[in-house]
């Protein structure tokens, strides 16, 4: 209870598949936020900001086993896709029109400067599989974010 984990900024999506965990927000972690990316975060969690950190399982892997072998898996979340965009139950009748211009030419060419700085050598969006995504919609439909971590509307 109230221990401090770094993690990115909320809205992000691994930070919240930890907020998830805690389904009373007065259990809920304290999470030091550290901007940059997870490789930050582990950075903060070397210099003594905090008791864990959050990983995404491909980068504790790409950790020499020397890192490794230092660290302890407290949980592991449920996996999902990397690098999306969510569109709200509001706007279900334009969402297929949308999925269909990102994975377009045009698309790629109007999203450049979002995939060059977020996706790494992904030149364009690839339309997802619904059924990586169960669940998902647990973590974002009916949450208010604040400063201190989200609420979930009942």
């Amino acid at each position: 209870m109230g221990k401090k984990i770094c993690g990115m900024p909320s809205p992000h999506l691994a930070t919240d598949l930890v907020y998830d965990l805690f389904k009373n927000p007065v259990l809920q972690p304290t999470i030091y936020e550290v901007k940059g990316g997870q490789r930050n975060s582990f950075q903060a969690f070397k210099d003594g900001k905090c008791v864990a950190t959050i990983f995404r399982s491909t980068l504790y892997n790409k950790l020499p086993d020397e890192e490794r072998k230092n660290l302890k898996i407290v949980v592991k979340t449920r996996t999902l896709p990397n690098q999306t965009i969510s569109v709200s139950q509001r706007l279900e009748k334009q969402a297929n029109t949308i999925a269909d211009f990102l994975v377009s030419k045009d698309g790629a060419i109007t999203a450049n400067n979002l995939l060059s700085r977020y996706s790494g050598r992904k030149k364009q969006f690839i339309k997802a599989k619904p059924e990586k995504f169960v669940g998902a919609a647990d973590i974002l439909e009916g949450v208010v974010w604040g400063c201190y971590g989200s609420i979930k509307k009942e």
